[in-house]
């Protein structure tokens, strides 16, 4: 049974005094050392993306693919200056994304790679 799912216990009756006592101190280095053996380290591995595969997943979104074809539909039926600006808008807003999600990216790393 040491890969089965056992559900925590906690006795939810107990006086906040008791609950104060018993876990504001942490836990202790055998209790610690026995809880890492059995369950194992908490790793969080995040897979670095380069900024052209974090652009590629973004124009293939059904809303980019539609302003290219919208922008293709424009330039062919010689509405260049509305093609043009919904072009101008789009490379905005897919920089904006990648701008955000490489910085979200990064803060998520920061708080995966911080020990105590």
């Amino acid at each position: 049974y040491e890969n089965a799912f056992a559900p925590i216990e906690f006795d939810c009756y107990k006086t906040y005094e008791t609950l104060l006592n018993s876990y504001s101190s942490g836990i202790q280095d055998e209790d610690y050392n026995d809880l890492v053996e059995q369950y194992g380290k908490c790793n969080i591995v995040l897979p670095e993306k380069s900024i052209f595969t974090l652009l590629i997943e973004s124009i293939l979104s059904p809303f980019y693919i539609f302003q290219i074809f919208s922008c293709a539909l424009w330039y062919s039926s010689e509405y260049e200056i509305y093609a043009t600006c919904i072009l101008i808008t789009s490379i905005i807003s897919v920089t904006s994304e990648l701008v955000d999600l490489k910085r979200n990216l990064n803060n998520l790393k920061k708080m995966i790679d911080y020990e105590c």
